[in-house]
């Protein structure tokens, strides 16, 4: 649960949300694994960011966007 990649794309979805760890470095991602698993108020603050973003990438929402853009355009023309 919020533990990205940190590559290109990733690192601009997760914007702080998540933690991302070095791509190939199995150290740093083991140590933010035990940080979460370790530390349950952090574990809830990132899963609560986490779930929170992603909000911003249901299909429902994504698909009134595009409406709403299709609408701007067609009315623009």
């Amino acid at each position: 649960m919020g533990r990205t990649n940190d590559v290109k794309g990733l690192k601009q979805i997760v914007e702080n949300n998540g933690l991302l760890f070095q791509q190939g470095d199995s150290i740093d991602l083991a140590l933010k694994i035990k940080k979460l698993y370790d530390d349950p108020e952090t574990y809830e603050k990132v899963a609560q960011k986490c779930f929170d973003r992603a909000k911003n990438y249901d299909i429902n929402k994504m698909v009134e966007q595009y409406i709403q853009r299709y609408k701007e355009v067609l009315n623009e023309a």
